[in-house]
């Protein structure tokens, strides 16, 4: 255990000094006991492995991943187990400029989830969060953030996480989480899988975009993205509901031919629609989202 204390510590000095996130691209791994039972797991270096809630072990999915690795050697893999296994992965960092975004590449299988309402199809995501300390005040001032919900995919795919930023001043502070499931977050339904294992979220090759080579201003409410957002029950039979949102809500059928559209909607009802599988573009009037829905 000593040794494996040394290694990150002379990992973390470089890192220190250049205040840029330690192992983006997951390479480096460390044994360490994983809390409960003193089982020897791989942990990636620089980087925090929970579930969320303090309510006991996390899953195994955050071995280096080898055989399906994105880039270089070895990816991290998060993963859920039932209805009481999570993984989340978060890294604070110091920092001193003003990155424009986080971005990286990832794939995510197996993506469903059931609850008492019906099935849902799973969403990763991932959170950026930047402060200043406040001398005067003595706390710690969010001065910008970024999040993005990360939809299933089995290739390899970038993803890019856009920070927006709420004053002129430069952080000294960086926190990046990969979720793997919207699974215990407010809002949703009770999620479990029945079948054991899946939403499996693989992450690579992360970078942080500065605000000088990205050719754009963060400060403000930035571009609008195209982004997933979660339905649910889907499939479903008569209504569809959309959690943490409210506007315009248009339906398209396979081919793509706009078949309902309503206004300022948190739910609709789709029981004049023919079964098969629809595509929803909800616009709250600050981006654009897009998901899926089964109609039986």
């Amino acid at each position: 255990m000593k040794t494996i204390t040394t290694l990150a510590m002379a990992i973390a000095l470089p890192f220190m000094a250049t205040a840029q996130l330690q192992n983006p691209g997951f390479e480096q791994w460390a044994i360490e006991p994983d809390g409960t039972d003193q089982t020897q797991v791989n942990r990636p270096l620089g980087w925090t492995i929970d579930n969320g809630r303090g309510l006991g072990p996390v899953n195994a999915n955050y071995s280096p991943v080898i055989e399906d690795a994105l880039t270089g050697n070895y990816s991290l893999m998060l993963g859920v187990w039932y209805s009481y296994l999570k993984d989340m992965a978060t890294q604070t960092a110091p920092i001193s400029y003003r990155p424009a975004a986080l971005k990286g590449l990832y794939k995510y299988t197996d993506a469903m989830l059931t609850s008492d309402a019906g099935d849902l199809y799973d969403l990763a995501s991932v959170t950026v969060h930047l402060t200043k300390w406040n001398e005067a005040a003595s706390r710690h001032d969010t001065i910008g953030t970024g999040h993005v919900f990360l939809g299933g995919t089995i290739f390899a795919s970038e993803f890019e996480c856009e920070i927006v930023y709420t004053s002129d001043e430069i952080p000294d502070s960086i926190t990046v989480k990969f979720d793997c499931s919207v699974m215990d977050h407010e809002g949703y339904p009770v999620l479990f899988s029945s079948w054991g294992q899946s939403s499996l979220l693989t992450i690579d090759n992360i970078e942080l975009i500065e605000e000088e080579s990205s050719g754009r201003s963060s400060l403000g409410t930035g571009m609008q993205k195209q982004k997933y957002f979660a339905v649910y029950p889907n499939p479903t039979t008569d209504v569809v509901k959309f959690t943490d949102f409210k506007g315009d809500v248009e339906v398209y059928d396979a081919t793509g031919k706009l078949v309902l559209s309503q206004k300022q909607k948190e739910s609709i009802s789709v029981l004049s629609l023919q079964p098969g599988l629809y595509n929803v573009k909800l616009d709250d009037g600050k981006a654009i989202h897009t998901a899926k829905f089964i109609k039986k």
